[in-house]
């Protein structure tokens, strides 16, 4: 249930609204009080939906009592009260210290002091929708950013592990192709033959050597009849 304070010192137009509020069914609770300093206290003490004062309160003036209001609970709806000769002082006063309607006095019918403090609650609720709304956008967008960065930690963790396993990949390429480099070098070495034995013997007793390794059955007879035919010569 909502709360309104009232501070209405005209003792004949206090008597006048709380006639009208007590004989209505409303969703909110009221205090009427005379004096800036007891509606002060009241804000203090709870929590004031909606604050309606005249804009001409003796000892502390209007506009002062609407900015300590606003100082002491930003949330709460404000509204004025003042009689119709005074309604161009009373626009200035809005815009100075901010309210949300005017209640013009005498208050004849209900009407006159509901719909603005109806209007009041509602604004608040907007206001309220319009900052739960707002809390949840941030909330969405961090959650999202925490998805973002979750996202972006498992990329930069694969990113890693794929650089490893590129570097792994690349190290056995080096073995594999110094592996490759003794095999080459063991081929070369065994087509080099007697040569790598005997280093140091001429090129035509190594050519000799080369031709005592076992051949097939068809050149090796070649081979001696050719030797035969030479030494006949």
């Amino acid at each position: 249930m909502g709360f309104v304070v009232i501070a209405e010192p005209d003792e004949v137009n206090a008597a006048r609204i709380k006639t009208i509020l007590d004989s209505l069914d409303k969703d909110f609770s009221y205090a009427l009080v005379g004096s800036a300093e007891a509606a002060i206290q009241l804000v203090e003490q709870n929590t004031t939906d909606v604050f309606i004062a005249d804009m001409q309160m003796p000892v502390i003036k209007g506009t002062e009592l609407f900015s300590m209001i606003e100082m002491m609970s930003p949330e709460t709806i404000r509204i004025v009260m003042t009689d119709g000769a005074r309604i161009a002082d009373t626009v200035a006063f809005m815009n100075e210290c901010r309210t949300f309607k005017i209640i013009i006095k005498p208050c004849r019918v209900a009407d006159d002091l509901m719909a603005p403090i109806r209007a009041a609650f509602r604004y608040k609720e907007q206001l309220e929708r319009a900052a739960g709304q707002e809390q949840e956008q941030e909330t969405a967008y961090s959650m999202t950013e925490q998805a973002y960065l979750e996202h972006r930690r498992m990329w930069l963790m694969r990113a890693s592990n794929n650089k490893r396993a590129q570097d792994v990949l690349a190290e056995l390429m080096k073995v594999n192709l110094s592996f490759s480099d003794m095999k080459q070098n063991e081929r070369n070495a065994s087509d080099a033959g007697m040569s790598g034995l005997y280093p140091n013997t001429s090129t035509a007793f190594r050519a000799g050597l080369a031709s005592l390794r076992p051949q097939p059955r068809g050149l090796r007879h070649s081979a001696i009849n050719r030797n035969s035919r030479n030494i006949l010569n």
